[in-house]
């Protein structure tokens, strides 16, 4: 080692160690070049058809003195053409050669066939090929030579044409038909309206609606299937387009026959699916009348009330039918393909992404029904809305305000907002309304807490026992805070009374001389601000009294002496 690191100074242990484990693994590694030829396979070219007046003569598989299939194609479509223009009435034969089956027209060579064009799947032979060939050679022969018959080709035209005039007479007829059905149903619908319910109505209409697009898809469908007939049967007149007649013939067959045998096969999976749906059917109209007749009171369960009965059966029916699609989809047809699995998650997708919000209030409106926070019907406030309940539904709950505004809130925002319900105890204790003045410091709080008393006397709707009450809530750096709280009759009756009571604090204040300011001032001004009696009525107040059946000057309750 000490040798050949003074011969090669660098080069030391570990790199002589690398380089000679580099050199073995080359040598002993196997010969890529022949592993990978022998595990390619031969590649065979592309069949080529040889087509001739829109019509197969032969199938070209393997090359044939140095041409491909296509190139084979190509060369022996031009050489029949040159042919049979040369030889239009001769005759089709075959030869055995060294090279295979060679087809001839008019004792001239056309074309060959070989042992590589035979499909060895369908194991027919060289001979058999062969004769197929000649089969399609005379039908093209034939179908040139009518070409060019004129009598032939009027015969075609006016057989077309005939064909046209009857398709036409259909659409003709197809439209008539729509015109004179269609005005008949609208007018069954009116004639029976007048005998009918609006639900009644409703369904009419909707099956009358439903019978006119029926009629329409009908229309359709007979129009489409004698356009396919009618150029069916054009096509089949002409001889260069004799196959493509042939085409869609047989297309349609294959279609009819697919069709009807899917039918039967399915027959089975329908009647399991009709079963099932039935069972459905049966099931969710038991539910929805169990809870039909807890809602009406029929049947009385502690823990379910009206409108939880109500949401609860909504639910049980979507559950069962929900159940129920389970159970149909793998009996569904089409339900394996990968068409109707895409679709499906299509579908689920879109529900995932559109439906959050959507289930958060769906979530949000059982919360609701089921806490029996609120019920149809009860006057609350929710933020800066107040009114009565109409209905409490999944997504969103519905509010009539004082002032004839229907309101509609997502059930979202009343889990996340304050809920005031008014009328809960309004039964039992009744609802308490609060309305706050602030005076300042210089009027006796005895005399404010009489006048705001007496104020709560003189208001209707507003009930004498438990009787009115003041309270001071703060004693700020300019005034008193003072509240007055008193008893309600009718929560719905909330912002009238409450307006009435603010009129009859100012009247009172007015009439004793308390100005009701909140001093926010460093010297009082020379007079008090008040509004004289004399002036309660000044252009344009009208000279009657707000508060009904009280007369000008009159004050029920405890009357007190003026200063």
């Amino acid at each position: 080692m000490t040798a050949l690191t003074i011969v090669f100074p660098g080069l030391n242990a570990r790199r002589l160690a690398g380089w000679l484990l580099l050199g073995l693994t080359i040598m002993l590694a196997p010969s890529p070049v022949a592993g990978a030829d022998a595990a390619v396979p031969p590649t065979s070219p592309e069949p080529a058809v040889v087509v001739v007046f829109n019509r197969p003569v032969a199938v070209f598989r393997a090359p044939n003195l140095g041409f491909n299939p296509k190139q084979r194609a190509v060369y022996i479509e031009e050489r029949i053409a040159k042919l049979i223009g040369e030889y239009p009435a001769g005759e089709i034969g075959t030869r055995a050669t060294s090279e295979g089956m060679v087809i001839t027209i008019g004792g001239e060579r056309a074309f060959a066939l070989t042992l590589g064009d035979i499909d060895p799947i369908e194991g027919e032979t060289l001979e058999q090929a062969a004769q197929v060939s000649m089969k399609e050679l005379r039908d093209v022969m034939w179908a040139m030579q009518k070409q060019r018959e004129w009598p032939f080709l009027i015969k075609s035209m006016l057989l077309s044409l005939g064909a046209t005039l009857i398709f036409g007479g259909v659409v003709w007829l197809v439209q008539r038909m729509g015109r004179w059905v269609i005005p008949r149903v609208n007018a069954l619908v009116r004639r029976m309206s007048d005998h009918l319910l609006k639900g009644g109505y409703f369904v009419l209409s909707q099956a009358a609606y439903f019978t006119r697009w029926l009629l329409r898809i009908i229309g359709w469908i007979i129009v489409l299937a004698g356009a396919y007939f009618w150029m069916t049967y054009c096509l089949g007149q002409f001889p260069y387009t004799q196959p493509w007649a042939s085409h869609l013939g047989g297309f349609m067959t294959s279609t009819l026959a697919s069709l009807l045998d899917s039918s039967v096969t399915v027959l089975p999976n329908l009647f399991v699916v009709v079963v099932i749906a039935l069972a459905a059917l049966m099931l969710a109209r038991i539910v929805r009348g169990f809870f039909q007749a807890v809602q009406k009171g029929q049947i009385v369960i502690s823990w379910l009330d009206t409108q939880a009965a109500k949401a609860t059966g909504r639910i049980a029916v979507v559950v069962i039918w929900l159940f129920a699609a389970v159970m149909m989809y793998p009996y569904l047809p089409g339900s394996g393909s990968q068409a109707f699995k895409g679709v499906s998650v299509f579908i689920g997708l879109l529900i995932s992404i559109g439906a959050s919000g959507v289930v958060g209030q769906f979530t949000g409106g059982l919360v609701l029904m089921y806490s029996k926070a609120l019920k149809p019907g009860e006057y609350v406030r929710v933020g800066e809305h107040e009114g009565t309940v109409l209905t409490v539904g999944f997504l969103s709950t519905k509010i009539l305000t004082p002032w004839h505004e229907e309101v509609h809130l997502p059930n979202l925002m009343l889990l996340n907002t304050s809920l005031k319900n008014y009328s809960r105890l309004a039964g039992k204790e009744g609802v308490i309304v609060h309305t706050t003045v602030t005076i300042g410091y210089n009027t006796p709080w005895r005399q404010v807490q009489g006048l705001l008393l007496e104020a709560a006397g003189r208001t209707p709707g507003l009930r004498r026992d438990p009787a009115p009450f003041v309270h001071q809530k703060a004693l700020s750096d300019f005034y008193v805070e003072y509240q007055l709280n008193a008893t309600l009759d009718e929560p719905q009756r909330r912002v009238p009374t409450l307006s009435v009571l603010h009129a009859n604090i100012q009247d009172l204040f007015n009439e004793y001389g308390v100005q009701i300011m909140s001093p926010r001032y460093v010297q009082d001004p020379p007079e008090k601000v008040i509004v004289p009696k004399a002036r309660w009525y000044d252009a344009p107040a009208a000279a009657e009294p707000t508060n009904p059946g009280q007369k000008p000057g009159s004050a029920s309750g405890s009357q007190r002496e003026k200063p």
